[in-house]
């Protein structure tokens, strides 16, 4: 027998109050509407169960039984219910987002703090996995979504995002930037021109470790080595060097972008052509990513920051 589960919840409502018109106020219903439901059950059951009296109503030994036996499942489904609501509507929830790098995660903090602004009741708990590992954290569930690129750092990594086949993640593109070279304002330059890296031979390079070796080859074509270049472990760490000091940073554009004294640096227009990084979000393809993990994909997908 199928019964609406709504005849149930009635029911127990009016067991506990013991009175239809208390029901029917708890409800925010007209008390004929809530006598037509509990009619409508008894009919279903084939049984009366309540005794009607001038002050309420009691339970008959057939209403007992029903009561003893779904007032506990009628709690649980109720208190699912508003559970299940509140991750619906975003009031409640968490994301676990597994970063490929240390540079991806600090580049991804300003914006992880533009949607909880939005959303403050969601919790995003991120972590940094080596980056072969990552589908193994989406496939183990220990992560909803990964966060990750396909650069010079990961050269064996295409970037069409193959980095797994098709049945183990879906694989959603948020941008590809070529990197961006990025001096401070004590640097002269013609910005109306595109330089030479041969023309800036007496600064120094600053840049990242991860890079040093994918640039290498590119510098010594267009310079002999300087023994103030600099390789740091952090891109951020760059934004801070840079700022006080007369050196050429490569970095990717999305740092660049998201670095919170951006105006303190200059983008040097270059005849070479850098490297590029390619920006991907992913999740299991063999589960649907919860409410709260499709929000942040939404979100994230839609800035402003990654549209060329």
């Amino acid at each position: 027998m199928s019964i609406n589960f709504e005849y149930y919840r009635i029911f127990v409502l009016i067991a506990e109050s013991k009175s239809i018109s208390r029901a029917a106020q708890a409800l925010n219903i007209s008390q004929p509407a809530v006598t037509k439901e509990l009619k409508t059950l008894e009919g279903l059951l084939g049984v009366e169960l309540f005794n009607r009296h001038a002050r309420g109503v009691t339970l008959t030994t057939e209403g007992s039984i029903l009561y003893e036996n779904i007032r506990d499942s009628v709690k649980r489904l109720e208190q699912a219910d508003f559970e299940i609501a509140a991750l619906r509507n975003l009031e409640t929830g968490s994301v676990r987002i597994a970063f490929g790098s240390f540079n991806l995660l600090m580049d991804f903090l300003p914006l992880q703090k533009n949607f909880n602004k939005i959303y403050p009741n969601i919790e995003i708990l991120s972590s940094v996995i080596p980056f072969k590992s990552l589908i193994a954290v989406l496939k183990d569930g220990k992560a909803d979504l990964a966060v990750w690129s396909s650069d010079p750092i990961n050269p064996e990594i295409e970037s069409s995002g193959s980095f797994s086949t098709p049945s183990d993640t879906v694989n959603i593109k948020l941008a590809e930037f070529e990197d961006v070279c990025i001096t401070n304002k004590n640097v002269s330059f013609d910005p109306s021109r595109n330089y030479r890296l041969s023309e800036f031979g007496e600064y120094p390079f600053l840049l990242s470790w991860a890079y040093s070796q994918c640039y290498g080859q590119m510098f010594n074509r267009t310079r002999a080595g300087n023994p103030k270049d600099i390789f740091l472990g952090e891109t951020k760490s760059i934004f801070s060097i840079l700022e006080n000091n007369d050196y050429l940073a490569f970095v990717p554009k999305l740092s660049y972008r998201l670095t919170w004294n951006r105006e303190q640096f200059y983008r040097i227009p270059l005849k070479e052509r850098l490297f590029s990084t390619t920006y991907w979000i992913s999740h299991k393809a063999d589960s649907v990513p919860s409410v709260a993990a499709r929000a942040f994909i939404k979100f994230i997908s839609e800035q402003e920051v990654f549209k060329d």
